[in-house]
C-alpha cells in the first residue's frame, strides 16, 4: 500500500478481520458481510451452464466485485468451473476471491473497490 491513512488501513483491518477463519464453506457468507458491513459493493454472481464432453453438466459462477489493481490498473472477477452442483460452485469462487483479497491485504498490494 503506498497510501497509508487511517481510513484505508481501519477498512483493510475490518476485511481482514470479517475473513479470519475463511473456509471454502463459509465464503458465500464473508462474501455477504463485507457487503452488509459497507466494505465492499454489492457481489454479483452470474451462473452458466454447459456439458462436457461427457454429457456431465459443468457449472461455472463468475463473481464481480469491482476490485483494481492500483498497481497495474487491473480490475478482474473471479471465475470457478466445477462439475458440481450451483451452491459448491459459488461457495468456491467466494473462496476464490477472497484468498485473493487476502493476498492483497498481506503484500500490501494497494487496491480499490468500488461500485459495479
Amino acid at each position: 500500500m503506498t497510501v497509508k491513512d487511517s481510513k484505508y488501513l481501519d477498512k483493510n483491518n475490518e476485511i481482514t478481520k470479517v475473513i479470519e477463519k475463511l473456509n471454502p464453506n463459509n465464503a458465500v457468507d464473508k462474501i455477504q458481510m463485507l457487503f452488509q458491513k459497507g466494505l465492499i459493493p454489492e457481489p454479483i454472481y452470474e451462473f452458466n451452464t454447459s456439458y462436457d464432453e461427457n454429457g456431465n453438466l459443468v457449472w461455472e459462477c463468475t463473481l464481480k466485485l469491482g476490485i483494481k489493481i492500483i498497481s497495474t490498473d487491473q480490475s478482474f472477477p473471479f471465475e470457478v468451473r466445477k462439475h458440481v452442483d450451483k451452491k459448491e460452485v459459488q461457495n468456491d469462487t467466494a473462496f476464490f476471491a477472497l484468498m485473493n483479497i487476502q493476498q492483497l491485504l498481506e503484500y500490501e498490494e494497494e487496491f480499490e473497490i468500488y461500485s459495479l
